[in-house]
């Protein structure tokens, strides 16, 4: 039975690791080509003149991913978004600032953060199942992983706002020159 176990808890991790990977995709692709899209829309507002007709040219209609994996990261981000609405708006602004506009971005993240602490939990134990003799403190270790994964969203999402304004600012000399 402790085989059995063992395998149904690597088939959870692997399953855990894989739609993280998924997610994070969904993240680099959704922010592909926002320059070019913007760049298009702006071309298409000037040959024509009336803008408001334009199709596509909300942000709505962008990501629109939402098959299973969509749906589960979904359900996952529930648990965890924010009640206050002051929170909800700094998280969404958040997710702006790092390039992220999708309206699917913040279930996404969301979902990311509840399966990260449950991915490192997972692996945790799995690795602690391997050991000859148990660690004494496993339950606290496992507490702090999941605390640790819960909120390396955070870190990685600042990471994501603090790269994307040093390459505004470094841009901004080239952009100004252009304009003059």
């Amino acid at each position: 039975a402790s085989g059995v176990a063992d395998y149904i808890l690597l088939l959870l991790v692997f399953g855990g690791i894989a739609a993280l990977v998924l997610g994070f995709r969904f993240f680099l692709e959704s922010r592909v080509d926002v320059v070019k899209q913007r760049l298009q829309r702006s071309v298409a507002a000037a040959s024509e003149s009336n803008a408001a007709d334009l199709p596509g040219s909300g942000l709505a209609g962008r990501g629109g991913r939402t098959g299973v994996i969509g749906s589960v990261f979904g359900a996952l981000g529930r648990v965890a978004k924010p009640t206050d609405e002051g929170d909800l708006g700094r998280l969404r602004s958040q997710l702006i600032h790092a390039g992220f506009r999708s309206d699917q971005a913040m279930p996404w993240y969301l979902g990311a953060k509840v399966l990260m602490c449950f991915t490192f939990c997972g692996v945790f134990l799995w690795i602690h199942s391997m050991l000859v003799k148990p660690m004494q403190f496993a339950p606290l270790i496992t507490v702090v992983l999941m605390i640790i994964g819960f909120y390396f969203p955070n870190i990685w999402i600042r990471g994501r706002v603090e790269s994307r304004q040093t390459a505004i600012n470094r841009a901004m000399p080239d952009a100004l020159d252009l304009m003059v």
